[in-house]
Parts: structure tokens; C-alpha cells; sequence
């Protein structure tokens, strides 16, 4: 089964010691091989586990062991995605 999904990613990406999306949009999802009558269905059903695991699960994490990232994660205090651009705020 051949899954697609793209998100807006507007005001959806937040810092918590690890990377998350927050209430991703799938804008678009493409599942192959299901009937036309039961697509409906199913790509509501996919939207919602999709949105579910990305709020409970993080995109990416700063790994504590590599002396770069550790660093990075002392002093990165928030990120988000604001105008379709990283804002990235830093502090001691």
C-alpha cells in the first residue's frame, strides 16, 4: 500500500526538548489500491492516526551526545515555523 501525505506546515512545528507537529493538516492523502467507495473512509481514518501519532511522537531530537547538538539544546529555548520561516529563539 502506497501512502502520500503533504501538511501546511504553518504555526505546526513546536519545541519541547524534541521536535513535534502540532495539529498537522493532510492536505492531501493518497492511498493505492482501495475502492473508490471506501476512499473516503479510510484517508479520514489514516488523517486522524497521522495527526494522533506526530502530536505523541517528535519529528526529531537533539542527540545529547553529540557535543554540537547538546550545546544547541542548552540554549534553544523555542522554534516555530511563523510566515513560512524558522524562528528559532535562543537564550542562556
Amino acid at each position: 500500500m502506497l501512502v502520500e501525505t503533504r501538511s501546511a506546515w504553518e504555526d505546526l512545528l513546536i519545541y519541547r526538548e524534541e521536535f513535534y507537529l502540532t495539529d498537522p493538516v493532510t492536505e492531501k492523502l493518497f492511498v493505492q489500491g482501495v475502492p473508490e467507495k471506501h476512499e473516503k473512509t479510510i484517508t479520514t481514518v489514516l488523517a486522524q492516526a497521522l495527526n494522533e501519532y506526530y502530536n505523541e511522537h517528535p519529528i526529531y531530537s537533539l542527540n545529547a551526545r553529540d557535543a554540537k547538538q547538546a550545546a544547541a539544546r542548552m540554549v534553544l529555548k523555542n522554534v516555530i515555523v511563523e510566515n513560512s520561516e524558522i524562528v528559532i529563539t535562543l537564550g542562556i
